[in-house]
């Protein structure tokens, strides 16, 4: 089975519904002008499903055609869920839907829809086989579901029991595999269509899952035994399986010591990447010395962050972030080869050492440029390619360089610039989550949402219309133009009134290219309350308000833009902003405490506000 045409007009379809609910069009204008329902897939997406399940049971893996026929079910549960048809229908079409993207290799998509199930009225008529699913789509494998009373309670405790062994110690791989066998020959000889669907999918979950883990793959990509890489796996900071991103660098040995240029969208899971890099080159032996090289200082602090609590309560380990009050002698600390050192730096600071004491560099056997899309960014982009140069001079030919880019246009010159053996590894494939790309249209006079089909951006999929209504602005005194919000021939209007509009109940991030972009939209806030005071205002925290208000008062003024926006809950982040408040800011976006941030790239190439 396979969708044709009319199956994804009717994709379409559903995909505009849910994006005309979400921007709240009003009901009048809700009428897209077309007449088949969403409901005509379900008999299509469900045999898909099914049909791919079986084809991961029999032989493990799918083609690239099933992976893309897998998506297309994925998003129809996930769009027919914000539909707001049929509510019964509800929890089903996230849980299938969970279930599809993580069959899709889109993990992150799987962990949206899980967290928006809620377990109290889990009830799919299928004796606990949905409870299970959605245990087994959650992840967390330090204990086994509790299923109750059901016809299949032993047959689900066999295959709980055996997956929480094999994610624990790596053990009983095939005993998983045959009481997920048994279930399914069980539940084929006596039970409902459903619950023979809900159990191929469980059977089919639990082949990839495994295949995805840490214990089935790492051991393979870096050439060490799994008794080697036991004390790590077994970490609860540490991750259980590998994501698609990780999976493709261990294939193209970077996890066994290539040298490598890697194209990895933002959110693929870069962290943990670096990570495993860092791990397997300690595990081995290879060196005792890894830098992380970060063009921001910002950037610089996140990642420490996080490798602190990765590396927690690993003492032969040392988290290092070169800070500007440094001192040479310093240095002697990184000599001691019982410990192995992580070092975190920008650029300048790594130059500053190399060129102080260069027998230091001879120790580096492990260094990773990130964001190397800086190359292409003005100055500072020229300043970090002049260091990089420089830096080569002082690493040992042995040492393995990685760098990481979230979009870079000249992969293979920059690999062989920085070393002949690297590789290019592209995974600009490999996001964890389905993501919509949309264009804004006045053609027909109010503002309409194109979305485009990604495999040709050259043509729309579907269209959101009548989303952005011209408002006109009260007239000041003595003003002979009359202004409009937002002004369409003004990007930033435009950013600004569809962030405004969604942040009443959705996190929002508008990014801009340069400071100046974020000053003006500033203004634009000030001016639209100044114009429209009773509208409402980004949800927040409004404790977190008041105090992130009260920091930036305290450093700028009350006549400030900064702090009038943040009055209203929306606060900037780019370089001139001072220090403590830009991490004020970011760990009140990663809480949640705020909902609205515009920024630059500063922010937006690398802290992680999920």
């Amino acid at each position: 089975m396979k969708p044709d045409i009319n199956s994804q007009k009717v994709l379409n379809y559903t995909q505009a519904i849910a994006k005309i609910i979400e921007f709240n069009v009003p009901e009048q204008d809700r009428d897209i002008n077309i007449r088949k329902n969403p409901e005509e897939l379900f008999t299509l997406v469900i045999g898909m499903l099914g049909d791919i399940s079986e084809e991961i049971i029999t032989n493990s893996e799918i083609g690239e055609i099933q992976e893309k026929n897998i998506r297309f079910c994925a998003l129809f549960f996930d769009a027919y869920k914000n539909t707001e048809r049929l509510h019964s229908l509800d929890d089903y079409s996230l849980l299938i839907g969970a279930a599809a993207y993580y069959l899709c290799n889109l993990p992150g998509s799987t962990s949206v829809l899980i967290k928006k199930i809620n377990t109290s009225h889990l009830d799919l008529h299928v004796s606990k086989l949905d409870v299970f699913l959605y245990w087994l789509l959650k992840g967390d494998y330090s204990f086994t579901p509790g299923i109750g009373i059901s016809l299949f309670t032993n047959l689900l405790s066999e295959v709980s029991k055996n997956f929480c062994n094999f994610f624990k110690s790596g053990v009983d791989e095939s005993k998983t595999l045959l009481a997920c066998k048994k279930l399914q020959k069980f539940v084929y000889s006596l039970y409902s269509p459903r619950e023979l669907f809900i159990t191929d999918l469980i059977y089919a979950i639990c082949i990839k899952k495994i295949n995805n883990s840490c214990w089935k793959n790492l051991p393979d990509f870096t050439n060490l035994s799994k008794d080697i890489w036991k004390p790590i796996i077994t970490k609860k900071t540490f991750i259980k399986e590998l994501w698609p991103s990780q999976l493709l660098l261990g294939q193209n040995g970077v996890f066994n010591g290539q040298s490598a240029v890697i194209q990895m969208p933002t959110s693929a899971g870069k962290t943990k990447s670096t990570e495993i890099i860092i791990r397997s080159s300690f595990l081995a032996e290879k060196t005792h010395i890894a830098v992380i090289v970060a063009p921001f200082k910002a950037l610089c602090h996140e990642i420490k962050n996080d490798f602190v609590k990765a590396f927690s309560k690993e003492v032969t380990i040392s988290i290092d972030a070169i800070n500007d009050a440094f001192e040479d002698s310093e240095l002697t600390l990184f000599a001691d080869l019982s410990k192995k050192h992580i070092i975190i730096l920008t650029p300048e600071k790594l130059y500053y050492l190399l060129t102080h004491q260069q027998t230091f560099a001879e120790n580096i056997g492990l260094i990773i440029f990130d964001e190397g899309h800086q190359f292409d960014t003005g100055e500072r982009g020229v300043t970090y390619e002049l260091l990089l140069t420089e830096l080569k001079r002082f690493l040992p030919e042995g040492c393995q360089k990685i760098l990481i880019s979230a979009v870079i246009h000249n992969a293979q010159q920059i690999s062989e610039w920085l070393s002949p053996s690297n590789k290019v590894i592209q995974g600009t494939n490999t996001l964890p989550t389905e993501r919509s790309i949309g264009i804004v249209n006045f053609d027909y006079g109010i503002g309409q949402i194109n979305f485009v089909d990604k495999s040709n951006y050259n043509e729309d999929a579907y269209f959101v219309p009548k989303v952005i209504p011209i408002i006109e602005i009260p007239k000041l005194k003595k003003a002979r133009k009359q202004r409009y919000f937002p002004d369409k021939k003004d990007s930033s209007s435009i950013a600004l009134y569809l962030a405004l509009k969604m942040s009443v109940k959705e996190n929002i991030a508008i990014f801009c290219g340069k400071k100046n972009s974020v000053n003006k939209i500033l203004k634009l806030v000030v001016d639209y309350f100044n114009f429209f005071p009773n509208n409402p205002c980004p949800k927040s925290d409004n404790f977190e308000i008041q105090k992130l208000s009260y920091l930036i008062y305290r450093n700028f003024s009350s006549d400030n833009n900064f702090y009038i926006a943040a009055k209203k809950g929306i606060f900037a982040h780019y370089a001139d902003i001072p220090y403590g408040i830009k991490m004020a800011v970011e760990y009140a976006m990663h809480e949640s405490l705020i909902s609205f941030i515009i920024c630059t790239s500063t922010l937006a190439q690398g802290v992680n506000l999920q």
